[in-house]
């Protein structure tokens, strides 16, 4: 019996910030471990410490937080990162 999370985001993209980050890196594990029908993943990226997105975004899909819970690295084929630029405000 699916949840109702699960059945909630089936099919669906999602659309996240701070994906980077602990609690964002878990987030993301946590919807590719529950939700495998979700569509795609949105990741808003910036450049960071020298690195550009793409290389952040490869050291996120080669990672995981825990590796007691997840054998397998991110599936990168539903992630998808976007340029994000600082604007002054």
């Amino acid at each position: 019996m699916a949840s109702h999370i699960t059945d909630f985001y089936n099919g669906k993209s999602i659309f996240i910030t701070g994906g980077t980050g602990f609690v964002g890196v878990c987030l993301i594990e946590k919807l590719l471990r529950s939700c495998p029908g979700v569509k795609s993943i949105y990741l808003l990226i910036r450049p960071k410490k020298g690195k550009q997105i793409a290389e952040r975004l490869e050291e996120l899909t080669k990672n995981s937080i825990d590796d007691q819970r997840s054998n397998n690295s991110f599936p990168g084929s539903k992630m998808l990162a976007m340029y994000a630029n600082s604007v002054p405000v």
